[in-house]
C-alpha cells in the first residue's frame, strides 16, 4: 500500500518533469513518461517494502537466536535431575535433553 501511495505521484512527478524535458509540448510523450514512471515508483517502493520485511524478518529471528543459553547439569542423584529439570522447564526451553 506505501508502494502505491508514495512511488506513483514520485514517479508520476519525475515523469512529468522528464517528459516535458525530452518530449516539449508532445502531449503523448509526456503522458507515456507519467505512466511509466508512476510505474517504475511504484515497482520501486514495492520491492523495498518487501526487502525492508525481510530484513526486519531476519533481525528478529537473529536477535531470537543470540539470547539462547546451553545449561548443562552433571549429576548421579535421581533427584537433582529431577529438580533440574523441573526448574528447566519453569524457563520454558526450547528444549530439554536428558543423556544418560
Amino acid at each position: 500500500m506505501g508502494g502505491s501511495i508514495i512511488g506513483i505521484p514520485i514517479g508520476g512527478i519525475l515523469g512529468l518533469v522528464i517528459g516535458f524535458g525530452l518530449f516539449g509540448t508532445r502531449v503523448l510523450g509526456v503522458i507515456a513518461c507519467v505512466i511509466g514512471f508512476g510505474v517504475a515508483g511504484w515497482v520501486a517502493m514495492v520491492l523495498w517494502a518487501v526487502y525492508s520485511a525481510a530484513s526486519e524478518k531476519q533481525e528478529a529471528i537473529e536477535s531470537e537466536l543470540r539470547v539462547q543459553v546451553i545449561v548443562g547439569v552433571h549429576t548421579n542423584d535421581k533427584a537433582d535431575i529431577e529438580r533440574a529439570q523441573m526448574i528447566l522447564r519453569g524457563t520454558d526451553p526450547h528444549r530439554l535433553d536428558l543423556a544418560s
